[in-house]
């Protein structure tokens, strides 16, 4: 290896083919290779760093042994080794432990002289508080959550449960209601003679097999003593070991054994009131009449701020509990639900995002794929309808636009799921109408969120809680907005949606009939979905606001067609809303030469139909002057040679070019 130095103690190492650089890869596994061709240096995981160490004549050491109590119980020893006239020095405090500087017998700082066993008085730092029992009337009881980078799945006791009584339901982390006891659980013991975990609804200890491969409650008073350990795999979480077997308590669905400290086997204690608390906190985020079992009501969080203030003084105080629970029951409305049929936009949850980000049809990146970036309400991709499916409790997604299907969790797109197919989902619950989007083939999930300040990506199978980006917000969706152009007096866009519109405002709304000369509006209040109308603001409202809602068929003629993606080819076949080349008048025209798409989502004419080159807007009045103005220029948008034939998309001043078949001099 070659060494490369950045400071004076830091180094970088590098060496192999390809100047790969050692890396710890972040994860405190060991070296790793990590880049290739030319070599990184930076002062993260590849850095390394030459600490000197005195070393001691083995003929001169001799080891100290610290023995560690907790209560006047051994606990562990720790062995160091010191020559002679050291010091004696502290020595990093157990897990779990908290070690003063007058906790050690003979003091610290006393000179050695040769092997000595020191007495260390240390202290309890545990995760939990225990209890004296579990019928104590101080009993501290927890929710213990575990798996946490998954899920969250909660130890529950089912009475009669099958394989074992301790099952492990994913439970939401915002609730508007208060766990029963089947939920709450209390340690007794210590880290010398370990712990007993109680469950609140039957009093009665886990037990678990003499291998550690099960676990349940043990009706005939079998206490199981418990060792903690930390988590390897979850910060500020932990592992119960139970005495004399090589199994950790895990998550399989059931409570079993496993012989890891990984993430399945890792546990967090929660105050029975923090769910609660975390629901009135919750409410002044959740968007506006968002699906929810929980969290979907119009109140204000100052509402329960007396109730919720003391829950949080002490979340581990149950008549607290009790009484916020009450007071949430006795004002929470009725949660809104998924309507079969109704249309919805699907947010992500993730907080940066601020209710920015969703998935959306993207065509310019796959024509079968849902992607996730930027929603709001100009954006008709994004709106989506949800449908039962034909499986009982689930539901399938369809993007209005492209009439097609989710298939499963990546948002590729087909036909209609069949019953039990991948493309058939049901909802989790997470809290604060957040939700998991299961597939047949796993969690729906914001590929390279970045914590909130990713700008795009796919979408792809990943578990993960509330406020991450396996959790989703389903809004309805009531409106969409469309940009108006100013021309003259007023501002225009024309608008073809895949559902119906019950409503408009900020504009006038028209569908039109081929005249001989103009295109003759009638103007309208509600059209059903597929069809194409024109919108007009006399005020010059930069945007109209079309409501999503029933609307019946219109009466008469509408020449006014459209396409739910962007038409890329044979544009020559239609007549487009603009503005003369010359005239600078509004009305329908062939589209320029250098107009490469007619976008999704508007209307236009079918050139095929139309008598004239052009159309004129007749609003149902005396339209002669603008038919005239029409008419002259209708040519305006034909395209324009120059005398070898060739297609010009510029004139020169001066220059002779040929359009329509007529010589003219550029002016």
């Amino acid at each position: 290896i070659t060494l490369g130095q950045i400071s004076d103690t830091y180094f970088w190492a590098a060496g192999g083919d390809n100047n790969i650089t050692f890396d710890t890869n972040g994860h405190g596994y060991g070296l790793a290779g990590w880049g290739s061709g030319s070599v990184s240096v930076d002062t993260g995981n590849n850095t390394i760093q030459f600490i000197p160490v005195e070393l001691v004549d083995p003929s001169e050491a001799f080891n100290v042994t610290y023995n560690v109590q907790i209560g006047g119980k051994d606990y562990t020893t720790v062995t160091q080794t010191f020559a002679s006239g050291d010091a004696l020095t502290a020595i990093t405090a157990p897990d779990y432990t908290s070690i003063a500087d007058d906790a050690y017998t003979p003091a610290l700082g006393t000179t050695l002289t040769g092997a000595i066993t020191v007495t260390v008085d240390a202290t309890e730092a545990l995760p939990f508080t225990t209890s004296t029992s579990a019928t104590a009337d101080d009993a501290t009881w927890y929710i213990i959550d575990m798996h946490s980078n998954m899920g969250n799945y909660i130890w529950q006791y089912v009475e009669g449960g099958t394989d074992s009584n301790i099952q492990l339901p994913v439970v939401s982390t915002s609730q508007s209601v208060a766990p029963t006891d089947a939920y709450l659980w209390c340690f007794t013991g210590n880290l010398v003679d370990g712990f007993s975990i109680y469950n609140k609804a039957t009093g009665t200890p886990v037990s678990v097999a003499s291998d550690g491969a099960t676990a349940q409650l043990d009706a005939a008073g079998a206490i199981t003593a418990f060792k903690l350990v930390k988590s390897s795999a979850i910060t500020d979480a932990h592992c119960f070991l139970p005495t004399g077997c090589s199994n950790y308590l895990n998550h399989q669905t059931v409570l079993k054994g496993w012989n890891a400290t990984d993430a399945g086997s890792s546990c967090r204690f929660i105050a029975p009131s923090q769910y609660m608390i975390n629901f009135v906190d919750a409410l002044e985020t959740i968007p506006e009449g968002a699906v929810g079992a929980v969290g979907s009501y119009d109140v204000a969080a100052s509402t329960f701020a007396t109730e919720a203030a003391a829950a949080e003084a002490n979340p581990y105080d149950l008549t607290a509990m009790k009484v916020l629970a009450d007071k949430l029951a006795a004002n929470l409305g009725t949660p809104v639900e998924i309507v079969s049929g109704s249309y919805y936009r699907v947010m992500s949850a993730v907080p940066g995002f601020n209710l920015t980000k969703g998935i959306l049809y993207n065509p310019s990146a796959s024509t079968t794929n849902i992607y996730w970036n930027t929603v709001d309400k100009s954006t008709i991709n994004g709106i989506f309808q949800i449908e039962d499916a034909e499986t009982s409790g689930r539901y399938v997604i369809k993007n209005c636009n492209t009439g097609t299907y989710f298939q499963g969790v990546a948002g590729l797109l087909g036909s209609k799921p069949a019953a039990g197919g991948s493309g058939e989902f049901y909802l989790v619950e997470l809290g604060g109408a957040q939700y998991n989007l299961e597939f047949g083939n796993g969690t729906m999930h914001a590929n390279n969120h970045y914590n909130g300040t990713g700008s795009g990506s796919n979408l792809l199978n990943w578990d993960s809680g509330a406020n991450d980006a396996s959790a989703w917000y389903i809004i309805p969706a009531t409106d969409v907005e469309v940009a108006l152009t100013e021309v003259g007096e007023a501002t225009y866009a024309t608008a073809y949606m895949p559902f119906p519109v019950s409503a408009v405002s900020g504009a006038n709304m028209y569908t039109g009939e081929i005249g001989t000369s103009a295109l003759n509006l009638t103007e309208q209040t509600a059209v059903p979905a597929g069809t194409g109308v024109v919108l007009v603001s006399d005020s010059k409202n930069t945007t109209a606001t079309l409501t999503i809602g029933d609307a019946d068929a219109i009466s008469g003629t509408n020449s006014l067609i459209g396409s739910y993606t962007a038409v890329t080819s044979d544009l020559t076949n239609y007549l487009v809303l603009g503005i003369g080349n010359a005239s600078g008048t509004i009305g329908f025209y062939p589209p320029s030469s250098a107009l490469t798409s007619i976008g999704a989502n508007k209307a236009f004419l079918n050139a095929s139909e139309v008598p004239s080159s052009a159309l004129a807007l007749n609003f149902g009045g005396n339209a002669t002057a603008i038919e005239s103005a029409i008419a002259e220029k209708a040519a305006d948008n034909a395209p324009i040679y120059d005398l070898s034939g060739r297609a010009v998309l510029k004139t020169v001043k001066g220059n002779l070019y040929i359009q329509s078949g007529k010589k003219f001099i550029a002016k």
